[in-house]
């Protein structure tokens, strides 16, 4: 079975967010990755050695001629860790520290496999496995436990953990206000299907290294912000701070050049390439980021106002970051499709065949001026103090991140007009939110004690996932 999953995840799951694009007579594009597996079966190796050119035109009945294998190498993308947390805290509060341990959990990222099996493909399997087909001859139990598989791959997708502290410093002098916040955090991403069943089936297809194909994982700094405000008004009613801020790519510590995935050559082994396009589906699914790894520059302004004294205030926070172009490295798919004839070779030979495209059937490294798109973040509370050191709040949070740029493309060995720019960025990002919170004041002469638990979720997104967040709070003001 795994001879046969090999070639499966070769054509299918190797192809992450791929529209499998065949190109027939009548011009219409169809879903068609899996009927290759048909022909890529063990038992049809000898026997296809032995047809001739009319006879293997009949293992194309649908008069299909070239396929293009990718469609989104990127485009998925989650809320910045700056906006992890919507109940931070306030550039008008009493200065102090503040430090949130926080687990955020995107069960479901933006980014899955397309539908793999199309009914014509299906139809098309159907066929050829009916008395008088090119399979009716050959033992499809391996092949009936191969499409047995198929089902879980449209469950697939990858979830995404964060977990670790923010960390905020208030500093006031007379109406000047400056704020830092930064974090040290653990991104984990994973393969993921709801059923225990499908989990274990994708496990088994992933590869023969065990669960470690299915998982990555990156520790370190995030990015880190200053924000330097003005009180434009500090009454016992009203408190308001405007100014600006400043984003430093910290998340950049550490981080390394992408490598190149492909290893295969001209002559190498089939399960060689099949490897390497295994390594390149993770790279482009899971690899985790700790942050946009982008300077920026923004304004915001912060207010609270305390509409029952001593017992209802409303607080709220709005600002617009703008993150400024920088050079990254992406991989880019090719414009240009592979002739069936090819791919077809590929399934007879046990090494890759002379004059094979390797570089047309893997994305592109490239490198190009990318500009992540400004962050516009509105959060709006209530906090009700229940007496002297209880309180409680809630609130709604929105987050909009504009969709990525990119220009300046440059590749080696390739003329850039040839890669597919557009299905190497982000999309536009909308994410709504509800947080809650509970929250202890334990008062002392010189400073006060802070300590809170809370959480928040995501009702309604465009383009990013339904996020949750737990967390502790630990803080002093002075």
């Amino acid at each position: 079975m795994k001879s046969y999953a090999k070639i499966f995840l070769f054509l299918i799951l190797v192809f992450p967010l791929s529209h499998v694009v065949c190109m027939g007579q009548d011009g219409e594009d169809l879903f068609l990755g899996d009927f290759f597996k048909s022909i890529g079966v063990d038992e049809m190796e000898e026997q296809n050695k032995h047809l001739d050119e009319v006879h293997r035109a009949s293992l194309n009945p649908m008069q299909l001629d070239e396929v293009k294998l990718w469609m989104k190498t990127a485009g998925f993308r989650t809320r910045d860790s700056l906006f992890l947390i919507p109940q931070r805290k306030l550039s008008v509060d009493k200065p102090g520290l503040t430090g949130f341990l926080f687990y955020n959990l995107s069960n479901t990222l933006p980014v899955r496999p397309n539908l793999v099996l199309s009914q014509k493909a299906v139809n098309t399997l159907v066929e050829l496995t009916k008395p008088g087909g090119i399979l009716s001859g050959v033992n499809l139990q391996d092949l009936d436990g191969l499409l047995k598989v198929l089902p879980f791959i449209d469950k697939m997708t990858v979830q995404e953990r964060k977990v670790g502290g923010m960390f905020q410093a208030n500093i006031v002098d007379g109406r000047w206000v400056l704020q830092l916040e930064t974090l040290l955090m653990l991104v984990e991403r994973n393969f993921w299907a709801k059923c225990k069943g499908d989990r274990k089936a994708l496990l088994d297809a992933i590869g023969d290294s065990g669960k470690g194909d299915a998982y990555r994982m990156r520790f370190g700094w995030g990015d880190t912000r200053v924000r330097f405000g003005y009180k434009i008004t500090d009454s016992e009613t009203v408190k308001a701070v405007t100014g600006v801020s400043l984003i430093i790519p910290t998340s950049r510590i550490g981080r390394k050049k992408p490598r190149s995935i492909v290893t295969s050559s001209v002559g190498d082994s089939r399960k060689k390439l099949i490897d390497d396009l295994l390594n390149m589906n993770k790279q482009l699914m899971i690899e985790p980021k700790l942050g946009s790894g982008h300077w920026g520059i923004g304004w915001f302004w912060d207010t609270r106002l305390h509409v029952i004294p001593n017992k209802l205030d409303f607080w709220g926070r709005i600002s617009f970051d703008y993150l400024l172009p920088a050079n990254e490295y992406r991989y880019m798919p090719s414009t240009k499709p592979i002739s069936l004839g090819l791919l077809g070779q590929l399934t007879t030979a046990e090494t890759v065949p002379d004059g094979f495209p390797i570089s047309d059937l893997f994305p592109c490294l490239a490198r190009g001026r990318v500009t992540p798109g400004g962050i516009f973040n509105a959060t709006f509370g209530f906090d009700w103090k229940l007496n002297t050191c209880w309180k409680l709040g809630v609130g709604y949070d929105f987050y909009s991140q504009q969709a990525e740029r990119i220009k300046n493309i440059s590749a080696p060995n390739i003329d850039s007009s040839l890669l597919s720019v557009d299905d190497a960025i982000a999309s536009k990002i909308i994410q709504h939110k509800l947080f809650g919170g509970l929250y202890y004041t334990k008062r002392g002469k010189a400073l006060d004690w802070n300590f809170g638990i809370g959480g928040d979720t995501t009702f309604s997104t465009h383009g990013g996932p339904r996020d949750w967040t737990v967390f502790a709070k630990l803080g002093i003001t002075f």
